[in-house]
């Protein structure tokens, strides 16, 4: 549901696009924590046949022209505080058993080979920094384009600081590097 929510965005972005003077050449996706996630799994459903199939989802065909993917929760079936309570929630109960079973870990050749260029964003006090960084090192082995921000340890750059502190300096400095990488 929250993939095609996201496709129904695009949709009607796709549709405002003559309205509001768009153009289609300069589509651009960000989200923070899940909603990153999210990104990469939507993104995958527009550029993968077989990902859309299993999802169950109609694809507006290939839109995002990078993505913006800040302290992301790519993991979401590991043995932690977050793969001990989400898969099911997720993904329903029986979900080891579906189609989409393979498609959990993010880094599914189907899913990662269909990404545009990526921009991660973490820090040193994210609690998902680790999932940052091992999503980069997916990215980098399958050879896509993409950009690191590790900030330093500071108790302000929490998880997905930029977000719910976009008055601090660090987070106006992943704007613009995310508007420089992209542009």
């Amino acid at each position: 549901d929250q993939i095609n929510d996201i496709l129904a965005a695009v949709r009607y972005i796709q549709g405002q696009l003559l309205t509001y003077h768009g153009d289609a050449e300069h589509i651009y996706g960000v989200g923070d924590s899940g909603g990153a996630c999210l990104l990469v799994y939507a993104n995958a459903v527009q550029c993968c046949e077989r990902v859309a199939e299993v999802v169950g989802v109609a694809s507006p065909g290939n839109v995002f022209k990078a993505l913006g993917l800040i302290s992301g929760m790519f993991y979401t079936n590991r043995f932690d505080q977050i793969g001990l309570f989400l898969p099911k929630y997720l993904y329903g109960k029986g979900y080891k058993k579906s189609a989409f079973a393979p498609y959990v870990n993010p880094e599914h050749p189907d899913i990662v080979t269909a990404l545009p260029p990526c921009f991660l964003v973490t820090s040193q006090n994210d609690n998902l920094r680790h999932y940052t960084i091992q999503f980069q090192k997916a990215l980098e082995r399958h050879g896509i384009k993409n950009r690191l921000v590790d900030f330093a340890k500071d108790p302000r750059l929490t998880h997905a600081f930029s977000v719910f502190e976009p008055e601090l300096e660090e987070s106006r400095q992943v704007i613009w590097q995310i508007s420089e990488f992209i542009g």
